[in-house]
């Protein structure tokens, strides 16, 4: 087992994690333990995990399988190529496993025990090692064993698409991608450091799991109490909800959403707008009253707010200290100054064209300093083979035989 080094701002350097996942959820999880300082060998088959080809259906010119969807999740780390199901497989990658310090994966439980590496196997070999599973459904109850994807077991299962459908007539959009994955990951990337407490100070491992249903429970958490009640009180639709959270648009087009909940807000905001007679008025004079007579109230700061321009609304938002967003695309971020001088996103450049890319960076850091820049890109599909197996002990003959039997694959050979 490798013991946890002080190095500054990156305290999980030192530590080895095996990436046995695939798709998005599972390699954000080592992508953030990388990102925090940790060796992260990813662990493939000969023709490379699924999210290598995610980018084909766009267009994207790929090389080894190495596109920008891939990078964003894969970045520090170095990929090895196996085919489990060859002769001496298993006793490659144990040897990967009895010098790691936490083996990250997502695939299924049969699949994981086909392979041996299921929680009883590799606990039994490596009593040290933390073994971090995330899963659709969870480990109990008939859904167990079923497939899940952000998509279906976080925002379907988890009640958002539903709940965020405005137009009882129209069918629901498509959830958008991602989002579900991305936040699994780096919960499940704190579990694992909480482990990593435990294995310094015991050298015991342990068995750290969650997934998307329940990820979209907790993210749910103040929804679900809520509905409970007598009366829904979440909106599900602009005019269900109350006038001083909601959205309003400015003359030259420009969206905003403010919340003025607090009476002094609310009086900030109606004193801007120039509608200060609503406070005076029996149905909108307070935050209560406003809300129960949200239908009428909602139209009259419509069109006070259709008065001003986008630069003017969010000048006056901000001078009463009302909080409020401006709404924007995803694809506006990139331009987002606010995300630059923090750090938030970091460009990137994919080699097979030399186009430059923002990519999201892990959201924590360490010390005040940025977690980036990355100490590799997105390794190509068996680029680092040899590499990691001459790291871990392998001889140089041992390398050689198990390439030439095709029980590991290097690029370029």
């Amino acid at each position: 087992m490798v013991n946890i080094t002080d190095i500054p701002h990156q305290p999980l350097a030192g530590v080895v994690v095996i990436d046995f996942a695939t798709h998005t959820a599972g390699p954000i999880i080592s992508r953030v333990l990388g990102d925090w300082g940790a060796t992260v060998i990813k662990v493939e088959s000969k023709e490379g995990e699924l999210s290598r080809w995610s980018d084909a259906g766009q267009g994207m010119p790929l090389e080894d399988g190495n596109g920008p969807s891939f990078a964003v999740v894969n970045v520090n780390k170095r990929a090895l190529s196996i085919d489990m199901k060859a002769e001496g497989a298993k006793e490659v990658f144990y040897s990967l496993l009895a010098k790691a310090n936490v083996m990250c994966t997502n695939m299924r439980e049969p699949a994981l025990k086909k392979l041996g590496a299921d929680w009883e196997t590799v606990h039994e070999k490596f009593p040290h090692l933390i073994w971090a599973r995330l899963s659709g459904y969870g480990e109990e109850g008939a859904m167990a064993s079923e497939p899940g994807f952000d998509s279906v077991s976080y925002f379907a299962r988890g009640g958002a698409m539903l709940d965020f459908c405005d137009a009882k007539d129209e069918y629901p959009l498509p959830a958008p991608l991602g989002f579900g994955d991305n936040v699994l990951g780096i919960t499940l990337a704190g579990g694992v450091s909480a482990a990593l407490v435990k294995q310094a100070r015991t050298g015991q491992g342990s068995k750290v799991i969650t997934n998307l249903y329940a990820n979209a429970i907790w993210a749910a958490g103040q929804m679900l109490q809520v509905s409970q009640g007598d009366k829904v009180s979440y909106p599900r639709s602009r005019f269900s909800g109350t006038p001083l959270n909601n959205t309003y648009r400015a003359k030259d087009g420009g969206w905003f959403l403010f919340t003025a909940f607090v009476p002094k807000q609310y009086a900030a905001v109606a004193k801007a707008l120039g509608i200060e007679w609503v406070l005076n008025d029996s149905r909108f004079e307070t935050v209560e009253k406003a809300t129960e007579h949200n239908t009428e109230l909602i139209p009259i700061i419509d069109e006070a707010f259709a008065k001003f321009t986008t630069e003017e609304a969010e000048k006056m938002l901000t001078e009463n200290d009302v909080p409020h967003g401006q709404l924007r695309h995803v694809k506006d971020i990139v331009t987002d100054q606010q995300a630059k001088d923090n750090h938030m996103i970091f460009p990137y450049t994919f080699e097979p064209t030399g186009r430059e890319y923002w990519l999201a960076s892990s959201p924590i850091k360490f010390d005040g300093t940025h977690p980036q820049p990355q100490n590799y890109p997105a390794p190509y599909l068996a680029e680092h083979t040899v590499e990691v197996l001459k790291e871990f002990g392998f001889a140089d003959d041992k390398i050689e035989d198990l390439l030439n039997r095709k029980v590991i694959f290097q690029r370029g050979r």
